[in-house]
């Protein structure tokens, strides 16, 4: 849901649930979000996504599109160190998480920590699927 303050009548009647909230980046509008993918401490792949016309969603159900890209080798060190303070933070290991950036201020800026879903993007990265399913072999021993 998009809401444009905190009195948007959009938000009468949610509950008192946990919140996830987070400004709106006018650039996601000209330079999309970007995912990175690191499995097993290591950045595997990287997802640029875009919204469509003057949508601000980059998901591909509101029209945006999504296409792997090599991985730029800041980024990819933007996305590990994020990793890296999430399991100090969380005082566990990470085997999997996708860390989504957006461009702030002139630099990229990590604006979710996704460890939960793996969202792997299959469709336009096929390549994760052997990264993940090498990560879960390693696991099981």
């Amino acid at each position: 849901m998009l809401a444009d303050a905190p009195d948007d009548p959009r938000l009468a009647g949610l509950g008192p649930a946990p919140w996830v909230v987070q400004p709106l980046v006018a650039s996601v509008r000209t330079d999309g979000e970007i995912s990175v993918f690191v499995l097993d401490g290591a950045p595997v792949l990287q997802v640029d996504k875009v919204p469509a016309g003057d949508e601000i969603r980059v998901h591909e159900h509101f029209g945006g599109s999504s296409r792997a890209v090599p991985l730029d080798p800041d980024l990819a060190a933007t996305a590990l160190a994020a990793v890296r303070a999430a399991e100090e933070l969380g005082g566990e290991r990470l085997d999997y998480a996708r860390i989504d950036l957006l461009r702030h201020d002139d630099r990229w800026a990590v604006s979710e920590v996704e460890a939960i879903e793996p969202g792997l993007y299959l469709d336009v990265a096929p390549a994760m699927a052997g990264h993940f399913a090498d990560l879960v072999a390693a696991r099981l021993g």
